[in-house]
């Protein structure tokens, strides 16, 4: 059998295919990496354009400011309420008295006392006599009639019933019955005045004429 000897055209060809897979091996490598490096560079854009900026991200609050601003709100809004006065009583200042005036000196004589009762609340100054005649010039449980009690024997019971006199003992004097402006206490002296000065307003001397 004759052998075969390769025509050397036909090895030049060979060595020409080699070379031609070579380069385009080394074309597909180089392709790849271009693509690699633009995603890459791709990625890195996009996330740049989402991060928002420093100046757009509110700063956190820490759990302890916001405790203490609650805290503060709570207090500032707060808002005391006095309890309602007792019912049929006056309220009055502290250390003063009806309606924030002030009591008689300690130590006074008993006329000198009932007397600056009597300029307290506007009364003439025959109630110095009147009072004189009346109850010596006491205000005590003992110094009473049948009707009427204190400095000047004020007929409280019928009194408070008056249509034009009841309304202003409660409202101006806060006396509702004989009880509130016979004792010896510097209140209920200045209760005897402010009662005396309503009834004398509406009635005059009238009242103690009986």
């Amino acid at each position: 059998m004759p052998s075969i000897t390769p025509h050397r055209a036909h090895f030049r060809l060979l060595g020409e295919i080699d070379d031609v897979a070579m380069k385009s091996s080394s074309m597909q490598h180089s392709l790849g990496f271009v693509q690699l490096s633009l995603g890459v560079a791709v990625a890195l854009v996009t996330v740049s354009a989402a991060a928002p900026a420093a100046a757009d991200v509110a700063p956190m609050r820490s759990t302890s400011t916001a405790t203490l601003d609650v805290a503060a709100d709570a207090s500032a809004t707060a808002v005391r309420v006095d309890p309602p006065s007792p019912a049929n009583q006056l309220a009055l200042p502290v250390g003063a008295g009806l309606h924030g005036r002030p009591f008689a000196p300690e130590g006074l004589p008993g006329c000198e006392e009932m007397s600056f009762y009597r300029v307290q609340w506007g009364l003439p100054v025959s109630f110095d006599s009147l009072g004189w005649r009346e109850s010596g010039c006491r205000n005590e449980d003992m110094v009473r009639t049948s009707c009427c009690v204190g400095y000047w024997q004020l007929y409280v019971s019928s009194f408070v019933r008056d249509l034009r006199a009841g309304p202003r003992l409660a409202d101006e004097c806060a006396v509702y019955s004989a009880g509130d402006v016979d004792s010896d206490t510097a209140l209920d002296k200045q209760r005897q005045g402010c009662a005396a000065a309503v009834v004398y307003s509406i009635q005059g001397f009238g009242a103690w004429s009986i």
